[in-house]
């Protein structure tokens, strides 16, 4: 109802609302504990990497005895080892997750923070957060962001992601953002990203002159190919460009650059939780191990330079997440020191997943990250894919068909066509979507030539 009646008000009044939703969100993300992991994690990156490889460890302890003893999932899991270390702990699948989410939980879930995954591997999964670990991990963000010069409401930043703030009288008068008028953030949608309306984008981004991009490498480097198709002189460059959420490829790292005359900073995390990895001012990905364990292992399990993560993150004390196989792949660096002097192992790529897209008329390209938003909060689905085909969204579905129906069809689709329009959706229930060559899932069904 109140979605609704915004959409019957005025564009100013509708900024005035996600202002104020946005900067209650804002300031409870930084109260409480932000300030005491500032400080911790703004100290620990003096440390020498003998020091910090002990930091982890202890951490490491802390963490795996804290859910032994207060998580009902770990209690039973974790009972009878030989000793409290990751090498005798099994495997967390994304299925465990899903399906064990009550007995993993610490604490009364209504107390708790839903946190969302976007299921780009078609497996959306809600996980709980305490108010202190969403404040350290924002602590850790904002390091990130401020060792590149950012400052929230300080600086002016574009940013371009999942959020759904642009109703149909805004689409009409072709206002495709929102803003939050006191931390200087305008938010673009990219659900909206289609060739006929980047004009409109790149018209309004002259006028607001950001300091600083934030959002998925697919959505920004579209407009910064827009941008380089029309010849369109900026008039005005940003500082940085930070992205997140997808694989960054080389391409889009080059068009971005070079369009914005900027540098692209990447980091890495996920919605779940999962040690940060971010990109230092010198250009070096860093694994910051204060903030979790990351195994990477080859297809035999073994471990290795190259290979999928296994990821335990400190900061997920709501939904414990240990050695959770997230579905990305990472290749660490032979280097072992960054000019930068903060003393961490290196990552010399990150894999992910292919930031696959579907093309829908009149809308033109919808990604994974935005596709695989569309499970968000929907329970029953283990796992989905899509294709356009037909005239139509062909939408493959692991579930219960019954259940589906009854309790999260409606919602999935209203997710659907808010980012895809009045697209035609058809359902097919199977019992397995096969994986691809390489081992992974994506959301992103491409169809097979007729």
């Amino acid at each position: 109802m109140l979605n609704r009646l915004l959409g019957l008000l005025p564009p100013a009044i509708r900024d005035a609302a996600v202002t104020a939703g946005s900067t209650r969100l804002q300031i409870a993300r930084r109260g409480g504990e932000y300030g005491l992991w500032r400080r911790r994690y703004k100290g620990w990156r003096g440390l020498t990497y003998e020091k910090l490889v002990e930091l982890q460890q202890n951490r490491l302890q802390q963490f795996l005895r804290y859910a032994a003893d207060e998580s009902p999932y770990y209690r039973v899991r974790l009972k009878g080892l030989p000793e409290l270390a990751l090498k005798h702990i099994p495997i967390l699948e994304k299925v465990d997750l899903q399906t064990n989410i009550d007995q993993i939980v610490v604490g009364d879930k209504k107390h708790m923070v839903p946190c969302f995954t976007g299921g780009t591997t078609g497996s959306g999964i809600t996980v709980y957060s305490r108010k202190q670990d969403l404040q350290e991990r924002i602590a850790i963000l904002d390091s990130f962001w401020e060792m590149h010069g950012f400052h929230l409401g300080r600086d002016r930043i574009a940013w371009f992601s999942g959020r759904n703030l642009v109703w149909d009288r805004d689409v009409q008068i072709g206002r495709f953002w929102r803003d939050n008028w006191l931390y200087k953030v305008r938010y673009y949608s990219t659900f909206h990203m289609s060739r006929d309306r980047l004009a409109a984008y790149v018209r309004n981004i002259c006028d607001f002159r950001p300091r600083f991009f934030s959002g998925f490498p697919s959505a920004i480097s579209e407009l910064a190919r827009f941008i380089d198709l029309q010849r369109v002189r900026l008039p005005f460059t940003p500082s940085a460009v930070f992205v997140t959420s997808e694989t960054l490829t080389a391409n889009q790292r080059e068009v971005i650059e070079r369009v914005f005359g900027c540098k692209v900073r990447d980091q890495y995390c996920a919605s779940e939780g999962a040690p940060f990895i971010v990109e230092c001012p010198c250009g070096s990905m860093h694994l910051d191990i204060t903030t979790g364990v990351v195994e990477v292992v080859d297809d035999n399990g073994n471990e290795a330079d190259e290979g999928e993560m296994l990821v335990t993150a400190f900061f997920t004390r709501g939904t414990p997440i240990i050695r959770y196989r997230i579905g990305d792949s990472i290749k660490l660096s032979p280097a072992r020191r960054c000019p930068c002097g903060w003393d961490t192992p290196l990552v010399e790529r990150i894999h992910g997943r292919t930031t696959d897209y579907i093309e829908v008329p009149g809308h033109g390209r919808i990604f994974c990250s935005q596709i695989g938003d569309c499970v968000k909060g929907v329970e029953t689905v283990l796992k989905f894919q899509v294709e356009m085909s037909g005239g139509a969204l062909q939408v493959y579905l692991v579930a219960d068909a019954q259940a589906f129906e009854a309790r999260d069809k409606q919602t999935f689709l209203h997710k659907v066509h808010e980012r895809m329009g009045d697209v035609p959706v058809a359902f097919h229930y199977v019992d397995d979507i096969p994986r691809a060559r390489s081992g992974k899932h994506t959301v992103v069904r491409k169809a097979s030539p007729r």
